[in-house]
């Protein structure tokens, strides 16, 4: 008969692939989890191309400041760099243990439920600023910040919220001007 915690450790290991130690309880790997968790975030992206939009701001508008474009840039692929191949050795697969974990969890389906609905509202031509910046700039990176906390990953957490200053600038100089 197998201990509940040597099953802990096999379950986690299927689910994140560790390749070696970069410091602490962090590992060079993959995160197949994360992954999903990003693609689940790309669907509007991948939709878009198939529907006429009599407009498409965000698409179509000018950048004003290419330094606030690229600080957006590189910390919005750090953070899905982060979520997806490092991966925190002491973090579980789907921790739901604690009062935590559930609020964590469950704070980024908030954020990627509010994420959809700005598209949803995008999608009908509802295209005002304050849509754009509170329900489709803000949530990704709320929502990767979430899902940082909740799998107790500081390096994710901290470029989030980095990459949601920079998204949130960018856009927002983008659009009024």
């Amino acid at each position: 008969m197998l201990s509940d915690s040597y099953r802990k450790k096999q379950v986690k290991s299927k689910v994140m692939i560790k390749w070696f130690r970069i410091y602490g309880n962090y590992f060079c790997g993959v995160w197949p989890v994360g992954c999903v968790f990003f693609m689940i975030q790309e669907l509007p992206y991948a939709v878009m191309p198939f529907l006429s939009l009599p407009a498409n701001v965000l698409m179509e508008m000018e950048i004003e400041r290419p330094v606030l474009e690229i600080m957006e840039k590189i910390f919005g692929i750090l953070t899905i760099v982060l979520l997806v191949l490092l991966v925190n050795g002491k973090s579980e697969r789907f921790p739901f243990s604690t009062w935590r974990d559930k609020s964590f969890f469950i704070s980024a389906m908030l954020f990627l439920s509010a994420y959809f609905t700005g598209w949803y509202f995008y999608f009908n031509g509802h295209q005002s600023v304050a849509l754009i910046l509170s329900l489709l700039v803000a949530p990704p990176p709320l929502y990767y910040m979430s899902l940082g906390l909740w799998q107790k990953h500081c390096p994710l957490v901290v470029a989030s919220v980095i990459f949601l200053i920079f998204h949130l600038a960018n856009v927002w100089t983008n659009l009024t001007n």
